[in-house]
């Protein structure tokens, strides 16, 4: 286990100790006071506006049926388009190259669910949706995984 400390923050009057620690990208707020109280709060990612820079849309691939009346396997279909940040790639992502994943982080509430059955079409490439991970504890974030489609 690795702890990073971030900063000391000492209040004069209340003498109270604020400890940041990151371990496992969560951010944990550790504070204690002159009584002897200990607090430890967890906060998870949250919504920075700024970081929501890349315009991704959902697609979804039904069968249909052209202009001159031949059945199509697969037609798209766009569901909606929205804005998102793009995770950048760990150290263990990055080393397995088989696996190419991308995390997106979208807001919470869109004009629709999201339904792993849909793609996700990010800068020319199409992304395979593998997990889709709601916030219904903040209602921040939704983060979406994907995996590139060859």
């Amino acid at each position: 286990m690795m702890y990073y400390i971030e900063q000391f923050v000492r209040n004069s009057i209340i003498g109270a100790v604020v400890i940041r620690m990151i371990y496992h990208m969560e951010l944990y707020h550790l504070s204690s006071s002159c009584a002897g109280s200990i607090t430890m709060t967890r906060s998870v990612k949250r919504m920075i506006i700024s970081r929501l820079n890349n315009r991704i849309t959902f697609f979804s691939l039904a069968p249909g049926v052209n202009d001159d009346g031949v059945p199509i396997e697969n037609i798209r279909t766009d569901e909606y388009s929205c804005w998102a940040e793009v995770a950048k790639s760990t150290n263990k992502e990055f080393k397995e190259i088989t696996k190419e994943t991308t995390d997106f982080y979208i807001r919470y509430r869109q004009n629709k669910l999201v339904d792993q059955t849909w793609k996700i079409d990010f800068d020319g490439r199409v992304y395979e949706i593998v997990q889709v991970e709601e916030d219904f504890l903040n209602h921040d974030l939704t983060k979406i995984k994907g995996v590139l489609v060859k």
